[in-house]
């Protein structure tokens, strides 16, 4: 769990940085596309996390 978050906290100030600029150029809010990128920023790392789990689960010395 703690290698997630680390995951998570080092992905959140990226994204709006590189993300912002384009988006106001294609002429898309950013408040429109906040949810999106944290929705799919959100699965991502849950199915990571989940399979993650699994492979401990699966294979308790590795």
């Amino acid at each position: 769990n703690h290698r997630f978050e680390i995951g998570k906290g080092w992905s959140q100030p990226e994204i709006p940085d590189y993300f912002r600029p384009s988006l106001k150029a294609s002429g898309v809010r950013s408040g429109a596309a906040a949810p999106d990128l944290n929705a799919a920023r959100y699965l991502f790392f849950s199915t990571v996390y989940l399979a993650f789990l699994r492979h401990r689960a699966w294979c308790p010395k590795g």
